[in-house]
């Protein structure tokens, strides 16, 4: 049995009324924080302010799918959240073609890199991997006339072997799955249907929609456009998405949870009140704290060990994922990399450190720039010589590093940094 939303909106999916719920509670303890004068007047205006911006978000995949679904963009999980706010505002002044331009220029190659790389953790996608590399080839080069046949192959393949039962474009083919945005019926349903139009006459006028049918058999022949091959990379993006609902159980709905009862209802209201106290205190940290003032020296982090360095800095994490690749040890890799869905497993993600890292040995290392951005955020730029297919290249990375867990800031203890970005571009090492 496959999820049927009734066609209700994304703002309806479970997580997202959730969230709503939860916004609808904030409301309740801002009122009655009010009413006993709990909260001072800033932060009652900042919480108010948290609420809008929230109520915002929930509805962002809804107006953009509103607006744009029908010329072949849509929402999904992984879709940067200011490109759709802006791209809304614009079509909400009648500038589409500004908007269009807002959503296209999202599309460069290092955005769809990470595209591809996250890609990774879906099994069916890795055998498809260098396909969707060699079409970002021909793409980067503006070469859309073969870059769009290649992913349009790759998006309707991976779609067979994650269903297990047809292709993207094939008619019974469904492509929904429970509390999704890219697998709501406005996403990639809607997005198949313009896709697979037919297309029975030969057209030699320019087109700008992926039509398949008229594309791979020969009807559309001009299609070599940056739009048509754009909007392929936003589909193969959500089909992804979709693809890791469907690993992590989301093709169904679970069994539905009780109401919580008024006495559960006035604990949660008891821990909001606690979550707000420590929330106050946290801000004290958070105005207290300044970033470290670092001189880094000639050869002063050169091939350091992690064991000289301060512990639960930063820069020790950085140190430590280096050494585990010294040591190819992927699985503790994937411990130090930032993981944005939960549920994705350590072995799925040590997978991918040795898509990236398997044949590049790193011979040396050295920090050269430590800086502390915010209070959970650091950035490390880190030199690197790797020996790569017989030759020992040099290059230059930024490791982002974020900070794990609640109410804390850089430079207490017991602390984990993750990864954020930076380790990804070791993957496209060119031997330039």
């Amino acid at each position: 049995m496959t999820y049927n939303n009734n066609k209700k909106p994304i703002k309806d999916n479970p997580s997202t009324k959730k969230l709503k719920e939860e916004m609808d509670s904030m409301n309740s303890l801002i009122t009655f924080g009010k009413f006993l004068g709990v909260f001072k007047k800033e932060e009652f205006k900042e919480l108010s302010g948290l609420r809008n911006q929230l109520e915002i978000l929930t509805t962002l995949p809804d107006d953009f799918n509103g607006f744009f679904s029908k010329h072949g963009w849509i929402a999904y999980e992984g879709f940067n959240v200011e490109v759709m706010k802006k791209a809304i505002e614009y079509a909400k002044q009648g500038k589409f073609k500004e908007a269009e331009e807002e959503i296209l220029n999202y599309y460069i190659e290092d955005n769809i890199r990470f595209i591809i790389s996250r890609g990774a953790s879906i099994e069916a996608f890795r055998a498809r991997r260098q396909l969707s590399l060699n079409a970002l080839d021909e793409y980067v080069e503006k070469h859309y006339y073969a870059c769009v046949p290649l992913l349009l192959m790759v998006i309707d393949g991976l779609v067979n072997d994650i269903s297990k039962e047809t292709g993207f474009f094939a008619e019974k083919t469904d492509l929904t799955s429970w509390d999704s945005i890219a697998g709501h019926y406005s996403g990639l349903t809607a997005l198949k249907q313009i896709f697979n139009s037919s297309r029975k006459k030969t057209n030699t006028e320019q087109i700008t929609m992926p039509y398949r049918n008229g594309i791979m058999h020969g009807r559309d022949l001009n299609f070599d456009n940056i739009y048509v091959a754009a909007k392929c990379w936003c589909c193969l993006a959500a089909v992804l998405d979709w693809g890791r609902d469907i690993m992590n159980g989301k093709k169904t709905a679970p069994e539905p949870q009780p109401k919580k009862t008024f006495m559960q209802q006035l604990g949660d209201l008891k821990d909001s009140f606690d979550k707000l106290e420590q929330s106050n205190k946290f801000k004290d940290r958070i105005k207290n704290w300044k970033p470290r003032s670092l001189v880094i020296e000639s050869n002063q982090y050169k091939n350091i060990n992690s064991s000289k360095l301060q512990a639960f800095s930063p820069e020790k994490f950085a140190v430590e994922f280096l050494e585990y690749w010294q040591m190819r040890n992927y699985g503790y890799m994937a411990k130090y990399a930032y993981l944005p869905i939960k549920s994705k497993q350590n072995s799925q993600v040590a997978r991918e450190m040795r898509i990236i890292f398997k044949n590049k040995e790193l011979i040396n290392y050295e920090i050269t720039s430590i800086n502390d951005e915010a209070p959970a955020i650091t950035q490390i730029g880190i030199s690197l010589e790797i020996y790569y297919q017989g030759i020992q290249l040099k290059k230059q990375t930024v490791f982002r590093m974020l900070i794990q867990g609640d109410n804390v800031i850089n430079g207490d203890n017991d602390v984990q940094w993750v990864i954020v970005s930076g380790y990804q571009l070791i993957e496209y090492l060119k031997l330039d």
